[in-house]
């Protein structure tokens, strides 16, 4: 046997040096470090969400393109809301808006299942926004499927887009869930991989990372919404649906919002 003693243990403020602590939801993009991604090294956030989306980790896109926005999280059910504050650059914020949304009988409680709904509270509150132009600001309802040479094109020409999806609950990627776990997200930004599959930049109120998510994943879930079920973590709230639900002509089933005209910093990674 070796009378070799064994090293002492390394203290506890070496073991964090040495540990790279990933929060895939959580964690700020410019502390993440990892050896995949390269193309991306210049920008932390956009390479957190490749790594994370497990896309071009060893090659680069053809094309990544996304614009700028804060992310904002939301406090109880207000994700439509939350999504749509991010668009305004939080001002109003969700509050505010949810105040506007109980008067003109679109929300409870935060709620948002109607398209029409939120596109009508954005266009309430451009007048008062700081960041959005009354003049160059155009948003619409887009009604069909998303994974469309139509959608890749408005996101080419530096548009955001509101989208209500079924969210995974381990990471709010695209699920499928009948609408069981329908949630909205803004999409601002592109990535075309060596393979031409086209990707989107998202935020939504339950992260601070910028997602990457397939566009025909996101087309899918969207096209999936199909009716409300009452969310688990409240259980006793009263929700405000839309006549026909959330699959008819008001609700949200491949439904989405496009904004054109807006001012935000626009970023070429590729």
């Amino acid at each position: 046997m070796s009378n070799i003693p064994y090293p002492p243990p390394l203290s506890l403020t070496t073991l964090l040096k040495n540990i790279n602590l990933i929060d895939e939801n959580n964690n700020k993009g410019d502390k993440f470090e990892c050896s995949e991604c390269k193309w991306a090294k210049n920008d932390k956030e956009v390479q957190k969400s490749a790594f994370f989306a497990k896309v071009c980790l060893h090659s680069s896109p053809l094309e990544c393109v996304y614009m700028k926005v804060n992310s904002i999280l939301q406090v109880g059910p207000t994700c439509g809301l939350t999504a749509l504050s991010m668009v305004f650059n939080g001002s109003p914020n969700a509050d505010s808006l949810l105040k506007k949304a109980i008067r003109l009988k679109y929300s409870l409680n935060g709620e948002m299942f109607s398209a029409q709904w939120l596109l009508n509270l954005l266009k309430e509150n451009i007048e008062e926004s700081n960041v959005l132009k009354p003049n160059k600001v155009r948003a619409y309802i887009y009604d069909g499927i998303l994974d469309t040479e139509f959608i890749k094109e408005k996101l080419k020409m530096h548009c955001m887009i509101l989208v209500p999806y079924d969210a995974d609950i381990r990471n709010h990627t695209p699920a499928i869930e009948n609408g069981h776990r329908a949630h909205w997200c803004l999409v601002c930004g592109f990535l075309i991989d060596e393979s031409k599959n086209f990707y989107i930049f998202a935020r939504n109120g339950k992260s601070k990372n910028l997602g990457l998510f397939s566009l025909k994943d996101l087309s899918d879930s969207n096209d999936n919404l199909n009716e409300f079920q009452q969310p688990t973590q409240h259980v006793n709230s009263i929700f405000l649906l839309p006549e026909c639900g959330i699959n008819g002509n008001n609700g949200l089933k491949r439904k989405c919002i496009i904004i054109e005209g807006l001012l935000n910093e626009v970023v070429k990674v590729v």
